[in-house]
């Protein structure tokens, strides 16, 4: 008798609904829609998974975009409709529109559905020109079941408060940008997040009488401010931090902000972007003696990130800035063209115990001044640099042989050429003839 022949696809129809919809996780949320194509087994699978991706990029064709919008927001009602159980634990959303074509009482039905289905992690990212939510359903703040909490709203035109009741037990990540506004009570929000861990806001705006912002988190980790917009100023703002388990820090704005530390001993990294418009600010000292005052209470970290700018308006304005006595790893970043290699060789010198150091970019303007006094860092302790872009430019390649040159004990070099194969051979050559002062340096090209 002929044993009947199994295909692959075959095997796979045979198992359970629930450990298909686990395989179907795992896949873009526009491949998983696709198998519904396959057969009638598989026409409302999709329906059970249990994480939904869903992003919609802008297209020139408008009518196009707007078929595309159309099925999107009909395929999430279907979704959610056919659902009979509570089973979704990750929905993300992404659209980039640049219309008022988003309709903003379908997302307010998904956010109240999502609830139900007992969401563990909800992103929200909404571009849009004029797009205006309205006020947020206060069962977002109240999700026993909620760990992640990101909400990107780019250009809405809303003052989005957060609700005066919130209960989030279990929250760990909170993601606020654009839209969201405070105004000194909002400490609510944190208190009702015990178990919060990291939190990132950007595009917040401080509100009168906001003229101290509380942050006091006794379990924060992570924390990340940029861009905090000030309304209504009638003096300065001071933003507290009071958060004792704080590891990470990153700080990137051009309002003149006062950063006051509390109790904060165990931070080991941190990343500083002061950026100052032209023409914005009559008095840019101010700005400078807050990037100064920064830099001087997080001295005793490990890890350091600082963009070019900054460095550049610290040594422009010949202002001390602290010695760092425990900081092994330094990242340079956001190359600015008024920046010069002397704003490097100034804060090498304040880092005797630097072992490791990342430079994002060499541009081609930074001209090379030899210093005539030794750097620390370079002399005993520098072991690895890794250069991300480099183009071969001739500054550039006196930066490369500079470093070469002083670092008594490096160990290795990393640099990352942006340029075609011919040209990185040539450059490649260039750089292996360098001459080195660490006998035991190597230089690996990317």
């Amino acid at each position: 008798m002929a044993k009947r022949v199994v295909s692959s696809l075959d095997n796979i129809n045979y198992l359970p609904d629930g450990i298909l919809a686990h395989i179907l996780s795992f896949l873009p949320t526009k491949d998983v829609v696709r198998t519904s194509f396959l057969s009638r087994r598989w026409r409302y699978l999709y329906t059970l998974v249990s994480n939904l991706d869903l992003e919609l990029e802008p297209d020139y064709d408008d009518d196009y975009e707007d078929t595309q919008l159309d099925q999107l927001m009909n395929f999430v009602d279907r979704v959610l409709l056919f659902r009979k159980r509570p089973s979704i634990l990750r929905f993300r959303l992404k659209c980039a529109r640049y219309d008022n074509q988003f309709n903003p009482s379908r997302i307010d039905g998904w956010i109240r559905a999502l609830m139900w289905h007992r969401i563990q992690e909800f992103e929200l990212d909404i571009c849009e020109s004029d797009f205006h939510l309205g006020v947020l359903p206060a069962s977002l703040f109240a999700c026993e079941t909620l760990v992640v909490l990101k909400l990107y709203l780019d250009w809405c035109y809303d003052s989005l408060k957060v609700p005066s009741k919130v209960f989030l037990p279990r929250l760990k990540v909170l993601h606020l940008c654009a839209g969201f506004s405070f105004d000194g009570s909002d400490q609510n929000l944190f208190s009702s997040c015990p178990v919060l861990e990291e939190m990132f806001l950007d595009k917040c705006a401080l509100m009168h009488p906001c003229f101290e912002f509380n942050i006091f988190i006794p379990t924060l980790k992570r924390l990340t401010i940029k861009s905090m917009t000030i309304t209504k100023r009638t003096g300065a703002t001071q933003v507290v931090i009071n958060a004792p388990s704080l590891v990470y820090f990153s700080y990137s704005d051009s309002e003149f902000q006062s950063l006051v530390f509390v109790g904060v001993q165990s931070l080991r990294e941190a990343v500083v972007d002061f950026y100052f418009v032209c023409g914005r600010y009559n008095h840019s000292e101010l700005y400078v003696a807050a990037a100064v005052d920064l830099l001087t209470r997080i001295k005793r970290i490990q890890s350091l990130q600082i963009s070019t700018r900054t460095l550049w308006s610290l040594q422009d304005h010949k202002v001390p800035i602290p010695l760092w006595l425990n900081m092994t790893h330094l990242k340079i970043f956001e190359t600015y063209w008024r920046a010069n290699f002397t704003c490097l060789q100034y804060f090498l010198a304040r880092s005797g115990c630097l072992e490791t150091l990342i430079i994002e970019e060499l541009p081609e303007e930074w001209v090379v001044h030899l210093w005539l006094v030794d750097i620390t860092c370079l002399s005993f302790r520098l072991k690895t640099i890794e250069i991300l872009s480099f183009k071969g430019e001739e500054n550039c390649m006196k930066m490369v042989e500079y470093f070469l040159s002083t670092a008594k004990v490096l160990e290795k070099m990393t640099i990352h050429i942006k340029e075609g194969e011919a040209k990185q051979l040539q450059i490649t050559k260039e750089l292996l003839m360098l001459p080195r002062v660490s006998l035991r340096s190597r230089i690996i090209i990317v």
